[in-house]
This record gives C-alpha cells, sequence and structure tokens, in this order.
C-alpha cells in the first residue's frame, strides 16, 4: 500500500448575533480567546465581519451572520491565504553557532 500524505485542515467557524437588547452585535467562535467580542453600532456587522476575517488570515474560515429569530442572513466563505515563513542563512548560520555553544558548555562541566 503506498504512503498517501493528507493535509489536514481545519475550518473555523464565526458567528455573528445581535445582542439581546438590539444595542450592537457579538462575536463568538471558539478560537477567540475570551469567546466572545461585542461591536456596537454603526456598522457593527461590518466590523465583527472584517475582526473574523482578520483573526483567520491564514485558514479558512465561515462567518455567518443571524438575525435576532435565530436564522442565518447571510454566509461569508473566507479563503485564508497560506503564509511561508521566512528563512534566511543567517538564521540557519546563528542556529548552527547556538547549538555548537551549547554543546560545548555541556562538554565542559
Amino acid at each position: 500500500m503506498p504512503f498517501q500524505v493528507t493535509a489536514v485542515h481545519s475550518t473555523r467557524e464565526y458567528e455573528i448575533q445581535p445582542r439581546k437588547h438590539h444595542r450592537g452585535v457579538d462575536l463568538f467562535s471558539d478560537v477567540l480567546p475570551i469567546g466572545g467580542l461585542w461591536y456596537g453600532e454603526p456598522k457593527a456587522v461590518s466590523n465583527a465581519i472584517a475582526c473574523a476575517k482578520h483573526r483567520s488570515r491564514s485558514r479558512d474560515a465561515v462567518i455567518r451572520v443571524y438575525d435576532t429569530a435565530g436564522n442565518v442572513i447571510e454566509t461569508q466563505d473566507h479563503a485564508g491565504e497560506f503564509k511561508e515563513l521566512w528563512h534566511s542563512t543567517a538564521f540557519t548560520d546563528y542556529s548552527a553557532r547556538f547549538a555548537v555553544q551549547v554543546s560545548s558548555v555541556r562538554a565542559v562541566h
């Protein structure tokens, strides 16, 4: 059986719901550090969408906007852009020198 490489790719999900007192919206997601964020008027929904897109800029995301009855009124799919890590020869050389220095210190003790 040939070896197959499969990419593990997770899609982040965001929900934008109106607040109970009808002043602004809440942005919910399991990837937010505090659970949910509050956005006030006048551009609450667009600001919450912009935040969700920014937080998932390197990953795919689904952003759902709900009305007061709990129905989805808008869905946006955000395709994340893959960001390649920056590597330089200077960093590689520094890493190699650091490894040599650490091994030299261990040999002395």
